[in-house]
């Protein structure tokens, strides 16, 4: 009778939410502020917003060698991985991809919830986040994105940019929340 010699470690935990950039920063930190039961990670590329965090962080300088393999050590563990983060900026246009290689490399049962950027942003912007669309939609992967000027136009016209923020922040929140168990 043959025996695997090393038995297989359960998963320590359910359901990891990884926030990319600084949009996907702001999303995890609220999460911890809500007090939500996940293992929070933020990967980023700024050095100062890495430092300030509050939860479980993993600097990404060059998306290559012990960056990318600290960051597979970081989800290998997890049953489920929900990406969030903002489309149209620097880092998520580029991490996005990568996690999305990495995650189907691992089998790991992912979901990505992504903003949209609104047109005051500007057109490179929406250009970079329709590429990364584009990208996604390529492969089987769970796909929700938000689209921030939908979100504006069904709100009073007197309500601060801040508080957007914060309603797609909880917005984001109660779509994480559906699909932790899922």
């Amino acid at each position: 009778m043959c025996m695997d010699p090393k038995p297989k470690k359960p998963k320590e935990n359910k359901v990891t939410v990884l926030g990319l950039g600084g949009a996907g920063g702001k999303i995890v930190h609220y999460l911890q502020e809500k007090g939500a039961d996940y293992n929070l990670l933020y990967v980023d590329d700024d050095e100062q917003c890495i430092m300030e965090s509050t939860v479980n962080t993993i600097r990404v300088a060059d998306c290559k060698g012990n960056d990318i393999e600290t960051l597979v050590s970081a989800i290998g563990n997890s049953e489920k991985l929900i990406v969030v983060t903002g489309l149209g900026g620097n880092f998520g246009v580029i991490a996005v991809p990568m996690v999305a290689y990495i995650a189907e490399e691992m089998e790991l049962d992912i979901d990505f919830i992504l903003s949209y950027p609104a047109k005051f942003e500007g057109k490179r912007r929406k250009d970079n986040a329709d590429l990364v669309v584009e990208l996604l939609s390529q492969s089987n992967i769970n796909l929700t994105i938000y689209e921030f000027d939908k979100l504006i136009n069904n709100l009073d016209r007197k309500i601060s940019l801040n508080d957007m923020f914060n309603i797609m922040n909880e917005v984001i929140y109660q779509e994480i929340e559906q699909r932790k168990d899922k």
